[in-house]
């Protein structure tokens, strides 16, 4: 080979031993061969700290698992349920006033609304009155 490992060939390498190619140039190559021993020593390091560390902070007990609380959702449902029966309970005996004892209020929103439905159901605008009327009559 006539130049260096490219970085995927190293990870190759590293991980599953590579092309027997590649395994042939750090023979050859002291400048590969050097990049790959570092990365192994780095690799090695980290492992090493990563058992030092756990077993620091095991003490030789596996870590305490936490308890875990069954159905956690089962609660809050439950008290929506109340709140929400609670609620339909309680407005179906609220007092609906549509008759001539209403609130004026409640008459002017009706008419609001008829006058709405009035004007939305008319097939033009009422300012082209005149002018749809002259279509139909023929002028």
């Amino acid at each position: 080979m006539n130049s260096h490992l490219t970085e995927r060939q190293i990870s190759e390498l590293m991980i599953d031993g590579g092309n027997p190619e590649h395994a042939a140039h750090l023979t050859s190559c002291a400048t590969c061969a050097k990049e790959v021993a570092d990365l192994r020593g780095a690799l090695s390091q980290f492992r090493g700290s990563v058992h030092d560390w756990s077993a620091d902070h095991m003490n030789g007990q596996p870590p305490a698992r936490p308890v875990r609380q069954r159905l956690p959702f089962l609660k809050p449902a439950a008290v929506l349920a109340f709140l929400l029966l609670l609620g339909i309970g309680t407005a179906r005996f609220l007092p609906v006033r549509t008759g001539p004892d209403a609130s004026p209020q409640i008459v002017s929103d009706a008419a609001l609304l008829d006058e709405v439905r009035f004007d939305v159901s008319r097939s033009v605008p009422g300012n082209m009155n005149p002018l749809a009327a002259s279509f139909d009559t023929g002028r």
